[in-house]
Parts: C-alpha cells; sequence; structure tokens
C-alpha cells in the first residue's frame, strides 16, 4: 500500500498497477507446463501489477496457495 499512496518511491514511472503480492486461481497454462494447472489455487511475489485483475506469470515463481 505504500507505494499506492505515494509514501514509497517507485522504481518504475507511471503508469503501472501496483501490488508486489498476487493470490488467485489459475486461468490457463502454457505449452510444456506441467507443474500448475488450471483451477489450481497459486500466490507469487511480484515487482509489480499485483492489484490487476488478471496477470502473466511464470509457473516456475508460483507456489501453491494453503487457504481456499
Amino acid at each position: 500500500m505504500a507505494s499506492r499512496v505515494g509514501n514509497r518511491p517507485l522504481l518504475a514511472k507511471p503508469p503501472l498497477v501496483p501490488g508486489y503480492a498476487v493470490l488467485g486461481d489459475v486461468d490457463a497454462v502454457g505449452e510444456g507446463v506441467t507443474d500448475v494447472r488450471p483451477g489450481d489455487r497459486v500466490a507469487a511475489l511480484t515487482q509489480f501489477g499485483g492489484h490487476a485483475q488478471m496477470i502473466e506469470w511464470p509457473a516456475d515463481d508460483l507456489v501453491r496457495a494453503a487457504c481456499a
């Protein structure tokens, strides 16, 4: 929240979507991805983009979420 309200300098210039973490369900996976499937609940740390409705993220950087 600090970056969103201007209390912390941003590393990138606007326009950008703030947010340093995501939690959600996998919508689709790319070719060759076998560890993650659509519908899996996952979490990831991001540099930006955590407040977006949908992001594209490397499967190797995702962790299975323990909460439902």
